[in-house]
Parts: structure tokens; C-alpha cells; sequence
């Protein structure tokens, strides 16, 4: 194979991930009725769960729920803030559980 065609490949690949990432990420936000933060969270570069996931500190997801970002409703943002803490809680424990197999020999 060539290597553009790979290129091109991979660049497929890539495009069917962050297709799935979006589709994770709207399904998310629906099962929140937060449909409507779509558009300004992209505008906020937040495309996926993994952008939210980079958001450690309740003052950083209060920050871009606030004015003059996503600019959600007061009793949006405290909802918000516990949804994305919680993204980060299963994602840790994940990574915890993943780290003792491997240590257990036992993945």
C-alpha cells in the first residue's frame, strides 16, 4: 500500500472516532437535557466527553458553564458541575481497577 493511502486510512479511522467521541458526547448531553448547551459548548472547543474530562477542579467546570461561555442557567451549572466531577470519578477508578489487574496479572 501506498503511503498516502494509508494516510488517508488512518485519517478514516480517525474521522469514525470522533465521529463515535460526538456521539457519545450528544447522548450525554441528552440524557442530561442539556441539548440546547450544544452549540456553545462546541463553540467552547468542548466537542466530546474527553474535553470534560480534562476539567479537574469545580472551579474549572463552574468557569466554563458561567457567563460569557456556555452561559447555562444557575440550577444547570450545579448539575453540571456534578455530571462532569462524576465523568472524572468513573474515568479515575477506570484507570485505578486497569492498574491493578495489570499488577495482578490478571487483565
Amino acid at each position: 500500500m501506498k503511503p498516502s493511502g494509508q494516510k488517508k486510512f488512518v485519517n478514516e479511522r480517525k474521522g469514525n472516532m470522533d465521529d463515535t467521541k460526538k456521539k457519545e458526547f450528544r447522548k450525554w448531553l441528552a440524557s442530561n437535557r442539556w441539548e440546547v448547551y450544544e452549540s456553545k459548548c462546541v463553540e467552547n472547543g468542548v466537542t466530546n466527553l474527553d474535553d470534560l474530562k480534562q476539567l479537574k477542579t469545580e472551579k474549572e467546570i463552574l468557569e466554563l458553564a458561567g457567563t460569557g461561555n456556555i452561559d447555562m442557567k444557575d440550577i444547570d451549572k450545579q448539575k453540571f458541575v456534578k455530571a462532569v466531577l462524576a465523568l472524572n470519578l468513573k474515568n479515575s477508578i477506570s484507570e485505578d481497577l486497569r492498574e491493578w489487574l495489570a499488577a495482578n496479572k490478571l487483565e
